[in-house]
């Protein structure tokens, strides 16, 4: 089993960022989403837990390369899953988790997502 960790957007991806905040900075989704996936695949790592990060560069890459991507990791470590790391620049708050439509295996990791998450970050 591999976490399959991807870091979506890239740097050309039109939009994807935040309005000009007041104090001129500005939020790229692209160099968000890197920071996550880099982040969670070092704490991965450090226990024990196989993870690649599916698209190591910066540029963009089409989804359905992503999805051939995966499916190649898929085929070679049965029972991998891949987590999407995505930031809605403009707006919104916390987190969120979509798996298949239907009850699937993606559920069950999704619901340990939540539990973890509601023991880390109570409020």
């Amino acid at each position: 089993m591999k976490v399959i960790l991807d870091n979506g957007h890239g740097i050309e991806t039109p939009g994807k960022r935040s309005p000009v905040w007041p104090d001129g900075t500005q939020l790229f989704e692209y160099e968000f989403n890197r920071d996550i996936v880099n982040r969670l695949h070092e704490a991965l790592r450090s226990s024990g837990i196989p993870s690649v990060i599916l698209v190591p560069e910066k540029t963009d890459v089409r989804l359905v390369e992503r999805v051939v991507r995966a499916d190649k990791i898929f085929k070679a470590e049965p029972g991998s899953f891949l987590i999407s790391v995505h930031a809605n620049a403009g707006g919104g708050t916390g987190w969120e988790a979509f798996t298949s439509e239907g009850e699937t295996e993606s559920d069950k990791i999704a619901t340990a997502l939540y539990e973890s998450a509601a023991n880390v970050l109570p409020d």
